[in-house]
Parts: structure tokens; C-alpha cells; sequence
């Protein structure tokens, strides 16, 4: 069998978060360390803490946070695809259907 991964995208405060929570509680799974709720989002982010880390590496890598917009593709350094490569390879592994949500 094949697995199927779901990236849940968008822009900060479009709904990711809610959309997220909804294919969770219908079964996808998400992750396991999920980023916990804050007042400007009482439910939970629903982002697994394994790929906002990733992405805040590549963010830092490129001297931006998510805050800014680069003008450029950020720059991947190896180690960060290594990281990746990991991260989906125990998903896979674990889940025939998986997904993530990160609005970076």
C-alpha cells in the first residue's frame, strides 16, 4: 500500500487551525506533540511540534522568522533535509494517511 500525506496550508487566522481540528477528530492523524492552545486560539493550533521546529530551523538558517516574507526561496541547508527525510519516513511508517498543518 501507498500513504498518503495531507499538508494543511494557508495564511495566519484563514482557518487552518479549525480545518486541522476537524480532520483530527475525524481520524487523520496530526501528530503527537501538538502545539497547545494561546488565547488568540483557545482549541489548540493543532500543529505538530516536529515540523513547526523544522521550519523554525529554516526560518533561522535564513535569518527570518515567520513574521517576514523573504524575497527568495529560503535556503535549505542538508542537515534540515535530513531532518525531514526522518520525520516522514516515521510517519510512513507508522500511518497509512497522515497530514500537518503550518501556516509558515
Amino acid at each position: 500500500s501507498m500513504q498518503k500525506q495531507l499538508m494543511i496550508i494557508g495564511f495566519h487566522r484563514s482557518g487552518t487551525s479549525m480545518l486541522a481540528q476537524e480532520l483530527h477528530n475525524a481520524g487523520l492523524f496530526i501528530g503527537e506533540k501538538l502545539m497547545g492552545p494561546h488565547f488568540s486560539n483557545i482549541d489548540g493550533h493543532y500543529e505538530d511540534l516536529d515540523f513547526f521546529n523544522f521550519h523554525e530551523k529554516i526560518l533561522s538558517y535564513n535569518n527570518a522568522t515567520w513574521q517576514y516574507t523573504l524575497n527568495q526561496s529560503p535556503e535549505i541547508p542538508q542537515q534540515c533535509e535530513f531532518i525531514m527525510e526522518k520525520i516522514i519516513e516515521k510517519r510512513n511508517t507508522q500511518h497509512l494517511e497522515w497530514g500537518f498543518k503550518d501556516p509558515r
